[in-house]
């Protein structure tokens, strides 16, 4: 199965050709061609998944693989199995593949404790990422490994959501729960908990990080669809959602590679019916055009996945405002590589959208106490000397 183009008259020319190459650093959202073989392999079937095994495995070391290539060795492993190749490395990436199965189960079962003790208060929830990719779409708890949980509450009932589970032994992160007033809750997309070293949890009140307007979410709950989590019933968004969430959630820039976004769209496309008129309009009305033009079209010329073209063409054709290229760029490159200037402007465009119940306030004067927050700082008065550290580590090529 040969990797394929879009057509010549497609609209398909790249629109942030800065973003080609990051992979090579290890963090970017575009697969390296070593990442690429491995998600091809685990991806395709019969003699193109035995191809791309072939070529990886001759060019990769398995002590030396980074860890978003290592995340995915679970599901070549069942890839490999159900088409009947029995490599000598097989009986390796079945022991990964029973490593991560175990720790997901860990993860599950807390999860379901946690959910139980929402539901009894009444509060709805939707289950994010893995934990709802795995039951809809993998169906083989090993099959995805999961870092932790993520659920979603409906922002006006966060606070007590974190109590709830506070009460049953979870400790929200970096700060204690009675340290997070109001207006530090409010322009948070989710508060991490801890209920041992091993088992987090990441309550959201948004869905994406890039829209946290205050009814960002309505859409998603209103059009959000069943799912049994292990026997309780809870909510996951709809298939054309979580391929817009698995999209824009990918690109982001991280320390482990977060080419696993691939191969969730890739479920989700092969697995189940997507709305495509519906995707290109949430990515348009929440400015989240690059994010998915840029995935799908990988998806389709290097994955060969089987989504229509008129989807690429009619994002390609929609206008991208310069602030939201550059937000992009910024949000798919290293920290090393951002000025002092564009992490500014990025956090003040952000801070007014998530400020907009500060009707009365100076948002320049009130500024740096969200800087203080995000930066997770315990005065106001260190945001300055943050922002030099910040500059001296950039001048001396460190990152922060």
């Amino acid at each position: 199965m040969p990797t394929r183009k879009l057509p010549k008259n497609s609209m398909a020319k790249p629109i942030v050709a800065t973003t080609q190459g990051v992979a090579s650093q290890g963090g970017g959202w575009h697969p390296s061609p070593e990442q690429e073989l491995l998600l091809q392999a685990a991806l395709w079937q019969g003699r193109d998944a035995l191809a791309a095994w072939e070529r990886w495995r001759a060019h990769i070391n398995f002590s030396a693989l980074d860890y978003g290539s290592f995340r995915l060795l679970p599901l070549l492993y069942l890839n490999l199995r159900a088409i009947g190749i029995e490599p000598p490395a097989l009986g390796q990436l079945r022991k990964v593949y029973h490593y991560f199965r175990y720790s997901n189960q860990i993860l599950l079962f807390h999860g379901k404790r946690a959910l139980q003790s929402l539901h009894a208060a009444g509060i709805p929830t939707v289950f994010l990422k893995a934990s709802a990719l795995i039951p809809l779409y993998y169906h083989d708890i090993g099959a995805r490994p999961m870092s932790d949980l993520d659920i979603l509450v409906p922002a006006s009932r966060t606070r007590e959501a974190l109590h709830i589970l506070h009460e049953v032994g979870w400790r929200t992160q970096p700060r204690p729960l009675h340290d997070l007033p109001d207006a530090y809750l409010d322009q948070t997309y989710a508060h991490t908990l801890t209920l041992t070293e091993r088992v987090s949890l990441d309550l959201h009140q948004h869905v994406l990080f890039r829209d946290p307007r205050p009814n960002a979410d309505d859409d998603f709950w209103a059009h959000a669809i069943p799912l049994d989590f292990w026997g309780i019933d809870s909510l996951a968004l709809n298939p054309t959602d979580q391929l817009l969430h698995v999209c824009v959630h990918g690109t982001f820039w991280n320390d482990v590679p977060p080419v696993r976004w691939v191969a969730d769209a890739y479920y989700i496309v092969t697995r189940a019916n997507v709305n495509w008129e519906r995707l290109v309009a949430q990515a348009q009305s929440r400015k989240l055009v690059l994010p998915l033009l840029n995935t799908l079209r990988y998806l389709y010329e290097r994955m060969n996945a089987p989504l229509p073209t008129s989807a690429i063409d009619a994002l390609a054709r929609l206008p991208v405002p310069r602030a939201a290229r550059l937000k992009f760029q910024l949000e798919t490159q290293p920290p090393a590589k951002r000025s002092i200037a564009a992490k500014l402007w990025y956090h003040y465009d952000r801070f007014r959208t998530v400020s907009v119940h500060y009707k009365n306030e100076n948002l320049l004067l009130r500024f740096p106490a969200y800087l203080r927050d995000i930066w997770n700082l315990r005065e106001t008065r260190q945001v300055p000397g943050y922002i030099a550290n910040f500059a001296r580590q950039r001048l001396t090529g460190g990152s922060s």
